[in-house]
């Protein structure tokens, strides 16, 4: 008791001192706060920069043949042709699943065609992908009629683009080929000029 009536001043700062910490955060934790919400607004950012790009593009879809309600589609550009067949009231009894792809994603000006069992004639497409001045709609063009670009070659580069294609959606620019397994820098210049996308 000596000691402490001799030093109260001492007593008075230590406690002064402990209420002030208490009270008012170290430094330390108001920059782990600082950082805290500037990840936070970094997060909100990015969140909103994924949203933006993964907004739905709309295209427009045309079902024929053997379905229950032919007509063009509005659909969304993740969409699978099975999608569209169940928005479509789906296949007629006659109508034939197996002579086209289900699981093929949509793009914009697609024409599906649904022939009867038994029937050849079924695909998925447009009319004709060569155009006017002679170049090859890549997005709907078939087989064949990719192998008719100069370049190409045989069935093997085409069915890969048409694979790709089904697996990863429309080309949205001609750069986008080099992504098809056979298709270098050298292929794509020579192809070039015969290719239209969309």
């Amino acid at each position: 008791m000596y000691w402490l009536k001799k030093y109260w001043y001492v007593a008075v700062i230590i406690l002064v001192v402990a209420i002030w910490i208490y009270v008012n955060p170290s430094d330390t934790n108001q920059s782990e706060n600082f950082i805290m919400t500037e990840n936070t607004e970094t997060t909100v950012e990015e969140i909103d920069r994924i949203e933006k790009e993964n907004e739905e593009q709309v295209v427009m879809v045309d079902v024929k043949g053997e379905i229950a309600k032919p007509g063009v589609y509005q659909m969304e550009a993740v969409d699978r042709v099975q999608d569209v067949i169940k928005i479509a009231g789906g296949l007629t009894k006659k109508g034939d699943p197996s002579a086209i792809n289900m699981a093929e994603r949509v793009y914009d000006e697609m024409v599906i065609i649904i022939p009867k069992k038994g029937e050849e004639g079924g695909s998925i497409g447009a009319q004709s992908a060569v155009q006017s001045d002679g170049k090859i709609k890549i997005n709907t063009a078939t087989k064949e009629e990719i192998m008719q670009i100069p370049g190409i070659g045989g069935e093997v580069k085409a069915n890969a683009m048409i694979d790709f294609r089904e697996t990863n959606g429309r080309f949205e620019k001609i750069e986008d080929l080099t992504k098809v397994n056979g298709i270098g820098e050298k292929t794509l210049d020579n192809i070039r000029d015969f290719v239209q996308i969309p």
